[in-house]
């Protein structure tokens, strides 16, 4: 990873996802389903971690193709897993996500 791949103010870090996060990113969607299932039909029950890990996987192609970018946010100083974010849905058309 180089510098630009990642940002961080100290405390947290903006960092492209890893194969390592799949847990991470899993524990937060089973704690947060109820809140997240009615709009992102795609995180349910039924979601697994090799799921979750076969996502992280596709995220360099679709980066490289300008179709969207996705980022772990973390701990800084331990990397542990806080959350996530990205752009998607990029549209040349209108210059638009």
């Amino acid at each position: 990873m180089t510098p630009a791949d990642s940002q961080s103010d100290g405390r947290i870090r903006i960092r492209p996802f890893q194969a390592a996060d799949a847990p991470g990113v899993y524990a937060a969607v089973q704690e947060s389903l109820a809140d997240v299932t009615p709009w992102l039909p795609d995180l349910n029950a039924d979601l697994s971690v090799d799921a979750i890990a076969a996502w992280i996987a596709s995220h360099r192609v679709r980066a490289a193709a300008g179709e969207q970018y996705q980022f772990a946010i973390v701990d800084a100083h331990n990397d542990s897993f806080l959350g996530g974010c990205g752009l998607t849905h990029i549209t040349e058309c209108c210059i638009s996500c």
